[in-house]
């Protein structure tokens, strides 16, 4: 799994991996929820990653369900409590 693209260093995305591991993300999804970190919203995630804001929506419906979130918001905050457990930041 490789987030180059995304400007990820290699220590994270291994930690990303494990993260998309645990609640069973498909690679797309991740890139997914990377990208919405950054605080952009489906439109914007959607233009980044170069995919139709209709496939984005469908990918970000997956994560909640997969993740037991119903906002982004939470699903950030998974996230980020990842990296906390881990004592890494999320860079």
């Amino acid at each position: 799994m490789t987030f180059t693209s995304l400007g990820i260093d290699e220590e994270t995305a291994r930690k990303l991996q494990a993260f998309g591991e645990r609640y069973q993300l498909t690679m797309a999804e991740l890139r997914l929820v990377i990208v919405l970190r950054e605080g952009k919203g489906l439109k914007a995630a959607a233009r980044r990653i170069g995919v139709g804001y209709e496939t984005v929506r469908t990918q970000v419906k997956s994560v909640f369900q997969k993740t037991g979130t119903k906002r982004q918001a939470e699903v950030i905050t998974l996230l980020v409590s990842a990296f906390q457990d881990d004592d890494a930041p999320l860079r």
